[in-house]
């Protein structure tokens, strides 16, 4: 098994469109996601998704207070949670 993989992390819909403000962030991306699929190095998808109810924030958690207040809608089955179109695993 290879020790080097492209690490591509909370590229969710939710994130990527609230924090985008480089236009071609997606681009780069992308390319670095096709030289590591040329390349044949694992790519692995990291993504933020909670329960309904958030039960896995703790209250003293500064950096996920927003979650609760909906801010950022990354609970499971929402489609702002989901990777984004730009940068989705591919089936063999």
């Amino acid at each position: 098994m290879p020790k080097t993989a492209l690490l591509l992390m909370d590229l969710q819909n939710g994130i990527v469109d609230r924090i985008c403000n480089d236009t071609n962030f997606i681009s780069r991306v992308q390319q670095a996601t096709s030289a590591a699929r040329k390349a044949t190095l694992p790519i692995i998808h990291v993504v933020v998704r909670f329960r309904e109810q958030f039960p896995e924030v703790s209250t003293r958690n500064k950096a996920f207070a927003a979650l609760k207040s909906g801010a950022y809608p990354l609970q499971e089955g929402n489609p702002a949670a989901e990777i984004h179109s730009a940068f989705a695993p591919q089936t063999p």
